[in-house]
C-alpha cells in the first residue's frame, strides 16, 4: 500500500510569517544616515550635515565621500578616496575646499569594518552641487588702485583679481557719424531690443591667481587681453593656448573663452562653432551664447557696420 508523507509546514509558516512581520522592522534599524544637506560656510569651506537613524549601531563610524558628479550608487563609492573618516556620533563635517568647482557628497555607515553599501540620493547623498563663496573684491585707496600691479618674477598676484570685474566703463571718447552712419545705427538700434550683446562671463575658477600650471597660463592670458576687451589678442592666444594638449577642465574654458572673444571681435560664425562643442559640458551656458550667436548672424551686413561705427 503507497504510503504518502507530508512534509513538515512550520518551516514554510515561519518564512511567510517573516516577509510579512518583519520589513519595517528591518528598515527601521539599518544603518543609514538621513537628512544629508550641504552648503558653504566661508571662502574655503562646506559643512555637510545629517540625521542618525534611531537604533543607530555602536561602536560605528562614518565616511564622508566628495565627487564633483552626482552619488548615486555604490560602485561610484568604491572607485573614490574617503573625504574623511569619522565617529559615528558625529552629525556634521566641515569640509575645506580650494577652488570654486561643485561638489556632491555622500554619508556611508561604516560598521565592524564594512560599509553599509546603499546609497540613496537626498537621503544619504546629496543632489544638488554646492561651491565655496567668493572672495570679495578689496577696496583700496586711489593712490593705490592708480598703480599697475605688475608680476614679480615667483611671485602671483593676490586675490580675487580686481580687473576681471567686466563690467568697468571704457572711458570710450565719444566720435562723430555721418548722416547715413547714423541712419543705419538707428536702424541697427530697433533690430538689437532683442538681440543685445550678453556681457563677457568668467568662470569662478579664474578669477584667482592659480598656484601655477596651465591653470596660470590661462588666467595670465586672460588677466592681459580678455580683462581689458582686447578680444583680437585673446584669440590669438587662446588658439596658442590650446595648441597644445591641456587638462580637459581647462582645455573647456579656454575654448569658452574663445568662443567668447570671437563673439566680441563680430566672428559670430566662429563663435557658435565654438559653443556647439562645448554644449555637453556647459548646456546652459552654451545654449545662451548660442542663440545670441544665432541671432546676431540674422543681422543685415549693414547694421553690424554701423555697429562697428557706434562701437569705435
Amino acid at each position: 500500500m503507497m504510503r504518502i508523507r507530508i512534509l513538515p509546514f512550520r518551516p514554510l509558516f515561519f518564512l511567510m510569517a517573516a516577509v510579512v512581520f518583519f520589513p519595517a522592522a528591518a528598515q527601521d534599524s539599518r544603518p543609514l544616515v538621513t537628512n544629508i544637506a550641504a552648503h558653504a560656510v566661508a571662502t574655503n569651506e562646506i559643512k555637510v550635515s545629517w540625521s542618525l537613524p534611531e537604533a543607530f549601531p555602536l561602536p560605528a563610524e562614518l565616511v564622508v565621500y566628495r565627487d564633483t558628479k552626482p552619488l548615486s550608487t555604490f560602485s561610484q563609492i568604491t572607485r573614490l578616496d574617503p573625504r574623511a573618516r569619522i565617529d559615528g556620533e558625529q552629525k556634521n563635517y566641515t569640509d575645506v575646499v580650494s577652488d570654486y568647482r561643485e561638489y556632491y557628497y555622500a554619508v556611508i555607515v561604516l560598521v565592524s569594518g564594512q560599509l553599509y553599501d546603499l546609497i540613496l540620493p537626498s537621503i544619504n547623498a546629496t543632489v544638488t552641487g554646492v561651491h565655496v563663496r567668493r572672495t570679495a573684491p578689496t577696496v583700496v585707496p586711489d593712490s593705490e588702485s592708480a598703480k599697475e600691479k605688475l608680476y614679480p618674477e615667483g611671485a602671483l598676484r593676490e586675490a580675487p583679481l580686481p580687473t576681471l570685474d567686466m563690467m568697468e566703463n571704457d572711458n570710450r571718447s565719444n566720435s562723430t557719424m555721418s548722416g547715413t552712419a547714423e541712419a543705419n545705427a538707428q536702424d541697427l538700434a530697433a533690430a538689437a531690443t532683442e538681440k543685445k550683446l550678453l556681457e563677457p562671463f568668467v568662470f569662478d575658477e579664474d578669477m584667482i591667481s592659480p598656484t601655477g600650471g596651465d591653470e596660470y597660463l590661462l588666467f595670465d592670458i586672460l588677466h592681459r587681453t580678455f580683462a581689458r576687451k582686447k578680444y583680437d589678442e585673446a584669440v590669438t592666444q587662446l588658439q596658442q593656448f590650446l595648441g597644445i594638449n591641456r587638462k580637459n577642465e581647462i582645455a573647456e574654458r579656454a575654448s569658452f573663452y574663445l568662443g567668447e572673444s570671437y563673439y566680441f571681435t563680430g566672428s559670430y560664425r566662429n563663435a557658435l562653432q565654438e559653443f556647439l562643442q562645448l554644449d555637453d559640458y556647459y548646456p546652459v551656458l552654451s545654449d545662451k551664447w548660442i542663440n545670441s550667436s544665432l541671432d546676431l548672424l540674422e543681422i543685415p551686413a549693414v547694421n553690424q557696420t554701423a555697429a562697428g561705427q557706434i562701437n569705435k
